[in-house]
Parts: structure tokens; C-alpha cells; sequence
């Protein structure tokens, strides 16, 4: 079974759909087929949930104050149900896909600079490792940070305007190094003891709320008329999911070190994954033969670029226009991409604690004609959710370890003459879950995906990627990290400036 490579440490039944995790030496039992998946993801709250395992998230890895919990508890509903209406639901969705459309449309562009000086290169590059090559007509990098940090540009200010970034530039790095050992944070061990990686989460985190409250003191100000510090005078681009996050926290009484915690949680929840996931769509696209000419064909009336005439003998940088929800619906293959690496580069898990006994009983399908299975869960365990054994079980996917990237494209029936398979293509999940479920799915999905997919269309229409030092391109080991997963070693990656039709407005 799959999960004997994912989950070395576990001991898992071969017999039956499920598996023990005694990684975290807590009595939990785990299942990997849909329908028990299901089950436990529709459990009500009063037999099992997730709120003791979030709010020692909140405590021990985004530093919100333990005496504040009670009073956090008693607005979760409203604040999550703020996150929901503008990360979920329309207007307000559209409303900051277009804020970060624009953003896209204006640093895509400049994803390098092909300047030697570190000074006037963009963040991104510089932690890329940026070499001009070729005189001057390519640029050598390091794949990931340079496509990660830019999304996290890309959402932070879209999140928290451009001002955070510009008083904190080095909060990116503080907030890869809290994801690196955030499993480690999250089991609450102080500071001084002897484990690795204790003393830089630590730190990292201690920068991360210092930054936040900085934030947060100055849209207070702003809230009560006040005077903020002259490097927050322009706050005009604050998203209204935020101002509306802080405003029902703000009633409620929490305090400033609480809000600033709910920022970075926030923060960290809209880059953890979809940063790195574009490295890994980009990655496996790249790997197929013809495959990226494919999908620019698919995206062409959707992301497309020009080349301002040059005056003055200054070139400008190409003008990149997206249609995001028409790349969202409108682009099966590119769609399609995304779930299958999401399918394949993501390890999401979800883990409830149980209050009651309860029972699971196999589909009838899924016993395979035997009789359906019951398990017996006991109040004070946990269940635990590992969606990628799941996504990686050959009964679900066929040659599941093989990233095909039509995999979830649905042919509709052809026009009345028509040859078969010629039809307009939709994708389907089926029973591929990687957001989660019930109550807890995750409530930035659409904005995720959407985002992800701009990204992609629009690098794959403004730049050529060829390897470094090698014929093809290779993929690399992976390591676990919370959902996606972090490859081991870099991937030197040649980028050039596409040919663009040249445009005289």
C-alpha cells in the first residue's frame, strides 16, 4: 500500500482501509479510504473535532496569547465567517482576486531584472541566487525561492498592502524558517530545550509578531484617528478582509498581541502551501514534452503578453493581461495540472480528538464484495485523516505514482458528427480531497486555485525556462513539510525573455 512509503512510522492493518500513526506517541487511528474519510470529516462537533489541535496551533506556533482563548472562542464563528465571505464568497471574492490580478499583471513581468547588482534587484531575486548569463539575455536562478518568494509578495500585499513589506522585508524569511519547523513549534516545547530547530522557530516567530504588532498598532491609530509612525503613513491598500478581521476581533476585546497573532496565522495559511505549489506545477509542466506549448495554446486568449515599442532607447517591461475565472473555468488542461500536483506534491492531514464513542462502517464497494467493515472508535483517541495515502492508492488511480497531467479532464459528448473525444473537456475532483473537509475545509480554496493558475499561465506566456547543466529536467527528492512538500536540493533554473509581439500603445 502506499502508505507504508509515506508513513514509515506508522503501523498500518492489510487488511483493512486504515492505519495507526504513533509518530506524535498519541492513540490515533487513521483511515484512507473515501467513504470512512467522509465519515470522519462529517463527524459533528460534540463526537469529535479539530479545536484542540488549532488552538495549540494558534498558541504555541502563531504566539496568540493562552488567557485570550476563552474570548477568541466565543467569536470564531464571526471571524471565520469574515475570512469566508471574502475568500469564498462573491462580490467580495472577485473584489481581491481583481487586487491581485493587477499585482500579477505588474510583477510578473518582473520576475528578473537581469541586473548583477544586488541592489537593484527585486526580493525575489536576490534570494535566488540571481546570475546574469548569455551577455546579458538570460538570467541563472534557483527555482524555488524565486517563484515562492514572488507569490508571497504577491499575497502578502495583496493581504496587508504594500507597506508591510516595505517595513519588513525579511518577513518572508522569517516565515519560511516558522514553516520549517512548525510541526516542531506546534508541540509547544520551550525555547532552551536541547531539540533542533527550537531556537530558530522561536526566533523566527518572536520576529514575526514583532512585525505584526507593529501592523496592528498603526491600523489602530488609524482606526481611532490618531497619528501613526511615519514608516505607516500609507495604509490606503489594506485589503477589507483584513480591516473587517481586525474590526470583529477589535469589538470583541481582543488585544493587540491577538490580532497581530491572527495576521501572522493568516499570513502563514495563505503561503504555506500555494508558494510552493507553483514551483511544483511549473516543475512537472516544464518535464513534459510539449506540454507547455499545449497549455499556452489553451490560455492564449486568456494570458497574454506584448511588448511595449522601445522610445528613447529605454525598454520598458512586457504588459501582461490575465482573465483569472476565465483561466479558472475555461482551462481544463492547465486546471487539470493543478490537481494532479496537488494530487502528488501535497501530504494535507486532518486529525480530530474524539468526546464520544462512535462507529465507521465501510461502503459496500469499497469491501469489494466481502462484508463492510465496522470500526469502533473510543472517546480520548484521535482520528486522523492522511488524504495523500488516499490520492496514492492504485484501487483510485491508476499508475497513481505518475504525474499525467490530463488525468482529471472529463471529455463532455461531441457535437451531433463529431468524432468521438471531441468534445469540450471539464475537470473533476472524483475522490481527490486535498482541502480538507466538513467544517474545516479550508476557506481560501477558490482564491487559492485561482491564484495559482494566473501564475502559471502568466510565467508560461512572458518567460522560456531551460535547465541548468543538464539535457531535461529532473525531479528532485522531496521532504514532508505541513501540506505541500519541500524538495531536497535546488533546481538551477536559465530564464529568458519570450519573443512578444512588439505593441506601438
Amino acid at each position: 500500500m502506499a502508505y507504508t512509503e509515506q508513513y514509515p512510522d506508522c503501523n498500518p492493518h492489510t487488511d483493512d482501509p486504515t492505519f495507526d500513526d504513533t509518530r506524535l506517541d498519541w492513540d490515533a487511528r487513521g483511515f484512507h479510504s473515501p467513504s470512512l474519510q467522509k465519515q470522519v470529516l462529517s463527524l459533528k462537533q460534540s463526537v469529535a473535532d479539530h479545536d484542540e489541535l488549532q488552538w495549540r496551533i494558534r498558541k504555541n506556533c502563531f504566539g496568540f496569547p493562552k488567557k485570550e482563548i476563552p474570548q477568541f472562542e466565543a467569536i470564531i464563528d464571526r471571524v471565520i465567517q469574515v475570512f469566508t465571505r471574502h475568500f469564498l464568497q462573491e462580490p467580495q471574492l472577485g473584489n481581491i482576486v481583481r487586487v491581485l490580478s493587477r499585482r500579477m499583471e505588474t510583477e510578473l513581468p518582473n520576475l528578473v531584472s537581469f541586473n548583477s547588482s544586488l541592489v537593484d534587484q527585486t526580493a525575489w531575486e536576490r534570494v535566488s541566487q540571481a546570475e546574469v548569463v548569455d551577455n546579458g539575455r538570460a538570467v541563472e536562478v534557483d527555482l524555488l525561492p524565486l517563484v515562492r518568494d514572488l507569490m508571497a509578495h504577491l499575497n502578502i500585499n495583496t493581504y496587508t498592502g504594500t507597506a508591510f513589506l516595505e517595513n519588513y522585508p525579511d518577513f518572508t524569511d522569517n516565515l519560511w524558517t516558522l514553516d520549517r519547523y512548525f510541526i516542531l513549534m506546534g508541540s509547544g516545547l520551550p525555547r532552551w530545550f536541547p531539540f533542533p530547530g527550537l531556537i530558530p522557530g522561536h526566533l523566527a516567530r518572536r520576529r514575526l509578531n514583532d512585525a505584526c504588532l507593529s501592523f496592528v498598532t498603526a491600523l489602530d491609530a488609524l482606526t481611532e484617528g490618531k497619528d501613526t509612525d511615519p514608516q505607516w503613513l500609507d495604509l490606503s491598500d489594506v485589503s477589507q478582509a483584513l480591516i473587517d478581521e481586525q474590526s470583529c476581533m477589535r469589538s470583541a476585546g481582543i488585544s493587540p498581541q491577538g490580532r497581530a497573532a491572527q495576521i501572522l496565522g493568516t499570513t502563514w495559511a495563505m503561503n504555506a502551501n500555494s508558494d510552493s505549489l507553483v514551483f511544483w506545477i511549473l516543475l512537472r509542466i516544464l518535464r513534459e514534452p510539449g506540454l507547455v506549448d499545449r497549455l499556452r495554446a489553451e490560455t492564449a486568449p486568456f494570458a497574454s503578453a506584448t511588448q511595449p515599442a522601445q522610445l528613447f532607447g529605454i525598454p520598458e517591461p512586457p504588459r501582461l493581461k490575465l482573465d483569472i475565472n476565465a483561466l479558472w473555468t475555461r482551462c481544463p488542461l492547465l486546471r487539470s495540472c493543478y490537481m494532479e500536483t496537488l494530487r502528488l506534491d501535497s501530504s494535507p492531514w486532518s486529525v480530530k480528538t474524539v468526546h464520544r464513542d462512535f462507529e465507521l462502517i465501510e461502503s459496500a464497494d469499497e469491501a469489494g464484495g466481502a462484508k463492510p467493515e465496522t470500526f469502533r472508535i473510543s472517546k480520548g483517541q484521535y482520528v486522523e485523516v492522511a488524504f495523500d495515502l488516499h490520492n496514492t492508492d492504485p484501487q483510485y488511480f491508476d499508475q497513481p505514482r505518475k504525474w499525467i497531467p490530463e488525468r482529471h479532464i472529463k471529455v463532455s459528448e461531441p457535437a451531433d458528427g463529431q468524432p468521438a473525444g471531441t468534445g469540450p473537456g471539464t475537470t473533476e475532483w472524483g475522490t481527490l480531497r486535498v482541502y480538507g473537509g466538513g467544517k474545516s475545509m479550508c476557506k481560501g480554496r477558490f482564491f487559492a486555485e485561482k491564484e495559482c493558475l494566473a501564475f502559471v499561465a502568466g510565467m508560461l506566456v512572458l518567460w522560456d525556462f531551460e535547465p541548468v547543466g543538464a539535457q531535461e529536467w529532473k525531479l528532485p527528492k522531496q521532504t514532508k513539510m505541513t501540506a505541500v512538500v519541500a524538495p531536497k536540493g535546488n533546481i538551477r533554473a536559465r530564464i529568458r525573455r519570450r519573443n512578444l509581439v512588439v505593441s506601438e500603445k
